[in-house]
């Protein structure tokens, strides 16, 4: 299965612990899962979050309305609660759990990739 997203923080302010995002999730059809394109908005808390670190730690929640590919299944919200590590701004691993209302189901996951760039938030050029 791939599974993409992208979320724009709003805050985006090095001095504070929190964010709200909003974005879009893509997720390749699967007939035993929900999947399909879901505009999201999120919370993300920083756990370890420091200019001086290779890394980030945050805990962050995406809420959506999804719109399902499957015949079998209907359009739903979905709740996405997870861990997300950042190395380096560019490798990223989410672990969590998707839960869809309607279907009163959900599932973990693992998602390991390419970007993320939430370290951008500590750039500076002096």
């Amino acid at each position: 299965m791939f599974q993409a997203s992208l979320n724009v923080p709003l805050v985006f302010d090095k001095g504070k612990n929190y964010d709200f995002t909003v974005g879009v999730d893509y997720t390749s059809k699967n007939p035993k899962q929900p999947s399909g394109l879901a505009p999201q908005l999120g919370y993300v808390r920083y756990i370890v979050d420091n200019r001086y670190k290779d890394f980030l730690v945050s805990a962050n929640l995406q809420a959506g309305y999804l719109f399902d590919f499957n015949k079998g299944m209907d359009n739903q919200f979905r709740v996405s609660p997870h861990l997300y590590v950042e190395y380096q701004g560019l490798f990223h691993c989410r672990v969590g759990y998707d839960y869809a209302m309607p279907l009163q189901k959900g599932y973990p996951f693992v998602s390991i990739g390419i970007g993320g760039l939430m370290m951008f938030r500590h750039l500076s050029f002096m």
